[in-house]
């Protein structure tokens, strides 16, 4: 008996339980037979970071980056990304004077330990959450709209900042 599993979405499995080869013989014709009996199993979400972890060895670490791009496995959790595959994590990137857009991928069943938000930054060291203003005065919005694809726009309210950037921060408890 061969067993196989191979993982068709994150909810359901496609599982070969069993092949058989049968040589039927037939009034001296011979046939080959091949028998794939397929059962589809429920399997549930990885509910935890640990468990998504397991799910996608050899991934290793919610700050690791297992696959060398950028992106550490805890926020490939969020973005439903494989943490073994090179992937892009944030797509159709834009910017004015005054504000940064971005897309990305959202994971529709996030680890439940996991969490996620947006922060803002004018100089890369200090980061604010959505309408929080920063030492030197200058405040920002984050909006993020939709569910998959997230656009992410942040606009800068008031203040002299003159570089901006949003970052996608995670945390897992």
């Amino acid at each position: 008996m061969i067993t196989a599993t191979i993982q068709a979405s994150q909810e359901l499995f496609l599982n070969l339980s069993s092949i058989i080869l049968a040589l039927l013989d037939c009034h001296l014709q011979r046939y080959l037979a091949l028998i794939i009996f397929v059962c589809f199993r429920y399997r549930p979400l990885a509910d935890t970071f640990a468990q998504w972890l397991l799910d996608n060895a050899p991934a290793t670490g919610f700050l690791t980056d297992s696959d060398n791009e950028g992106v550490p496995n805890g926020i490939e959790n969020i973005l439903g990304s494989n943490p073994n595959v090179f992937s892009s994590a944030l797509t159709q990137i834009s910017a004015t004077t005054r504000s940064t857009t971005f897309l990305h991928a959202l994971n529709p069943s996030i680890a439940s330990n996991v969490t996620y938000s947006y922060q803002w930054s004018s100089d890369l060291k200090e980061w604010k959450a959505s309408g929080q203003a920063n030492t030197t005065g200058t405040t920002a919005t984050i909006a993020a709209i939709g569910t998959g694809p997230v656009t992410v726009t942040t606009t800068i309210d008031s203040g002299p900042a003159r570089k901006l950037f949003t970052r996608i921060a995670a945390a897992v408890n």
